[in-house]
Parts: structure tokens; C-alpha cells; sequence
């Protein structure tokens, strides 16, 4: 045998079992340690800065020794990927995250915990998923799946929110006219501050805020064009049967007993609907309701009323004259305020004696 022969006969030799070895370690044939990956659930549409969650990926890998990991992309419709955000921008009433909460932090995807992401733009988000296979004892990569590809389309569904609204401290009862507990006229104006309002995608001066009144009888008597749009609201007035309107920087008075409608009706005192209606550039409306009922007369304490004068009141006559902070204006009779003046062991005691009396008339 020739040197050349004994040659080619070593390196056959050494193919041989260099081609054993890998088919040992998982690398067979063409296709043999490539996984087959399924994903089923892929959302198909989403809301900008809403969150998305993204199924987990299954797959199965024939070959003994071999470990399979998943890699998975979501790009947004520029190409770039989907990026992380910060979790103190998340709102807590509509679980969308506010527009600068965006970090520029690439999103991870893990097949695990972290399979979310918050779209960040509209348009047609693209989603792939494969699987790869590696060596449990070298780590080297063996195989590939099939690519699978997913479009979500993000658009802006979601409409603005408003916070804060109990802060706002519109009465739900107030009066055509108003006096304190001595008889005397109060101011009967009641104060509508500008709203605090968020958007998952417009800022808050691209936001168009209506302001509207519907009367008892869910008639339209008052509209702002939009409260955002101009400093002097009297401008954007678009319907008003006279609620005697005084405007600040802030916000807005109205006085129910100066409504005076076009029509005969009855109608002048009931439950008033007043209305924040804000939409967003995608046309998307939130609406933030008050119901205001509105009697003859109301009756307050005045300005400088304070609570221990009504505990006091509560102490010798326990009818309605006593105070509680109604959130809309300074001071207003009602019952409950009664019960704040008298100690835990006095309603108690009270209690039970009520019960032993029904439980006497009963067996009576």
C-alpha cells in the first residue's frame, strides 16, 4: 500500500469517527436534532401602551442529549424593538402606561415570566418565535425550527382617563338658593374645576375636553366646546340657557338658580347631569359623570363653621343640625353627623336597648 492510500485510509478512519461522535452529541442526519415548534395565542390586535402578553412556546426535540431554548422578537412597525417600561408609569385605573413611561431598554423574552410588552406606536407589530436546539454537554448549537412569524395590529383604542375626581369636590345636593343655618343668603355658585385627565398616547394639550349640563329632564342646556382649547372659555360656549357662567384660569362657576330654560317645563330643580367628555386624536371618549340634585333651598353652615360646634349641637339634640365636610362646599347638615358626636359606647348602648325593646313587644 502506497503512502498516498495509507493516507486517504487514516483520514477515512478519522471521518468515521469524527461523524459517530456527532450523531453521539445529537448531530445526526439533515433535520434530525432540528426541534418542531408550536405557538398557538398569538393576539392580533393590541392598544398603544396597553399591555400584550404573548403565549409560551412549546417544542419537541427527538435526539437524546440535546437541550432546547427559545428565541423570541417583537418589533415595532420602524423596525425597532419593543422596549421595555417603567413600572411606575403604569395607571392604576386603566392599566395603561402613561406616554413618557417608556424606557429605551430592548423588551426580554424568555418563555417564562417575561412574555409582555407595551406597544409604544401604531401600526403592524411583528412577532417570531424559534426554538434551537444545543449539546447538554458541550453547549454548542445543533439545530434549528422553523421560523414562526405573527403580526399584531396596535392601534389607539383606548380612551383618556381622568384622576383625581373625588378631589374635585362637586356637590352631589346643593339649592337654586342657598342660606346658612341662620336663614341668611349664601353664595350660590358652585365651582367646576379643570379636570386632570391622561391618555395613553396624546398629550394633554392635544386632548379636546367637553363640559355639558343635561337638566332633570336630560335636556342639553349648557355646552363647552372644549375647556382645554381656550384660556377664555366664554368663546367655546356652543348651547346655554343661562347658568350664569364666571370663568377663571382654573376653572369655571355655575349658579343653578339662575337657570331660567327657553321652554316651559318642569325642570329647574331635580337631579342635574353635568358631564367631562374627553377625546383624544384617535377619537376615543372618556367621560367623567356628576349628578348634582338641586332643591329650592339649601340650607349650610357658613364659612366659619367648625366641627366641634356641631358635636356640641350633636350632644343636646341629635335631630339634623349636626356637620360633616359634604367635599363640595364648607359645611352641610346631615344625619351621619350625628353619629360623629356620640362616643362608640353611647351608639352601642343605644343599639342594644333598641333590641331588647323589639325583642319585648315581640314576645309581648
Amino acid at each position: 500500500m502506497t503512502k498516498v492510500r495509507k493516507t486517504v485510509v487514516s483520514l477515512t478512519i478519522l471521518a468515521l469517527v469524527a461523524f459517530l461522535a456527532m450523531g453521539a452529541l445529537g448531530y445526526g442526519a439533515a433535520g434530525a436534532s432540528s426541534p418542531n415548534i408550536t405557538v398557538a395565542g398569538v393576539p392580533g390586535f393590541g392598544s398603544i401602551g396597553v399591555r400584550l402578553d404573548l403565549p409560551l412556546a412549546t417544542a419537541s426535540v427527538p435526539p437524546v442529549n440535546l437541550a432546547v431554548k427559545f428565541e423570541i422578537t417583537v418589533t415595532d412597525p420602524d423596525g425597532n424593538p419593543a422596549t421595555q417600561v417603567d413600572p411606575a408609569a403604569i395607571c392604576a385605573v386603566s392599566g395603561f402606561v402613561q406616554r413618557d413611561g417608556f424606557t429605551n431598554e430592548d423588551a426580554i423574552f424568555d418563555n417564562e415570566d417575561n412574555m409582555f410588552f407595551y406597544p409604544r406606536i401604531s401600526g403592524n407589530y411583528s412577532v417570531t418565535y424559534q426554538a434551537v436546539t444545543y449539546s447538554a454537554l458541550n453547549g454548542l448549537e445543533v439545530g434549528r425550527s422553523i421560523l414562526r412569524g405573527f403580526e399584531i395590529a396596535v392601534y389607539d383604542h383606548h380612551a383618556p382617563v381622568f384622576l383625581n375626581t373625588a378631589q374635585m369636590n362637586i356637590p352631589t345636593q346643593w339649592g337654586r338658593s342657598v342660606v346658612d343655618e341662620n336663614g341668611e343668603p349664601q353664595d350660590a355658585r358652585i365651582w367646576f374645576p379643570m379636570p386632570e385627565v391622561i391618555d395613553n398616547y396624546d398629550a394633554e394639550e392635544d386632548l379636546k375636553v367637553e363640559f355639558i349640563v343635561f337638566n332633570p329632564n336630560l335636556v342639553e342646556i349648557l355646552r363647552f366646546s372644549n375647556i382645554f382649547g381656550d384660556q377664555n372659555m366664554s368663546n367655546n360656549i356652543d348651547y346655554d340657557e343661562g347658568l350664569d357662567q364666571i370663568f377663571t384660569e382654573d376653572g369655571f362657576y355655575l349658579d343653578f338658580g339662575k337657570y331660567n330654560p327657553f321652554a316651559l317645563c318642569d325642570c329647574i330643580t331635580g337631579d342635574f347631569v353635568v358631564e367631562y367628555r374627553a377625546r383624544d386624536r384617535a377619537n376615543n371618549i372618556g367621560v367623567q359623570k356628576f349628578v348634582i340634585s338641586v332643591i329650592d333651598v339649601f340650607e349650610i353652615c357658613g364659612d366659619d363653621c367648625e366641627e366641634e360646634c356641631c358635636e356640641e349641637e350633636c350632644e343636646e339634640d341629635c335631630e339634623d343640625e349636626c356637620c360633616i365636610n359634604d367635599g363640595g362646599n364648607p359645611w352641610m347638615p346631615t344625619l351621619l353627623g350625628c353619629l360623629e358626636g356620640l362616643s362608640g359606647a353611647t351608639v352601642i348602648l343605644g343599639l342594644v336597648m333598641l333590641g331588647a325593646l323589639l325583642f319585648v313587644r315581640k314576645r309581648g
